[in-house]
């Protein structure tokens, strides 16, 4: 329930529904869907099946340059369809917010691991705060739960969720500050 793909998506929502009514949030959150959820997922689910990914996480450091690459590729493509459709351009500093935490987790990636799911839980969680406050809070406890979740499964060390604890957490700071310019 607390996966990127559920989690981006229901962020989406919360925080638009309200500047644009209910309408138009739901097609935010399916262009969100359509040009970069399902892609990746599909992509994924191939990789998998062909045997270059060990699993949906895409857990191993040196499968990931590959991930990172297709989607930072969907990344750049939303942001030229957010930019150029005026009714979809309330979605572009979060995209490109994003594009620039998946730019920074692949840099990252040359030395370590980056628990990609704690940062965008955390992002997440920051970038609701546009709504409430309360809601923020409660995203700050799924990003912990999230990271906690991380380490029990053996998927990240401690490091490596802290890490995207604070990627996250910093991206999520970022858009706010810049969308208060």
């Amino acid at each position: 329930m607390a996966h990127p793909f559920v989690l981006v998506p229901a962020g989406i929502l919360l925080v638009s529904i309200d500047r644009v009514g209910a309408g138009r949030a739901l097609g935010f959150v399916a262009a969100v869907l359509l040009l970069t959820i399902v892609p990746m997922a599909f992509y994924i689910r191939r990789r998998l099946l062909a045997g270059r990914f060990s699993d949906h996480d895409v857990s191993r450091q040196k499968d990931r340059p590959e991930l990172f690459l297709f989607g930072l590729g969907l990344m750049l493509v939303s942001l030229a369809v957010f930019w150029l459709t005026p009714g979809l351009r309330f979605l572009f500093p979060g995209t490109l917010a994003v594009t620039g935490m998946i730019l920074t987790a692949a840099l990252i990636n040359l030395w370590d691991k980056v628990s990609l799911h704690s940062a965008f839980a955390a992002y997440v969680a920051v970038f609701v705060a546009m709504q409430s406050p309360w809601l923020s809070a409660a995203g700050v406890v799924v990003a912990l739960a999230v990271g906690w979740s991380r380490v029990v499964l053996g998927r990240h060390t401690r490091r490596q969720v802290a890490l995207g604890l604070l990627l996250g957490t910093m991206t999520g700071a970022g858009l706010l500050l810049a969308l208060k310019q």
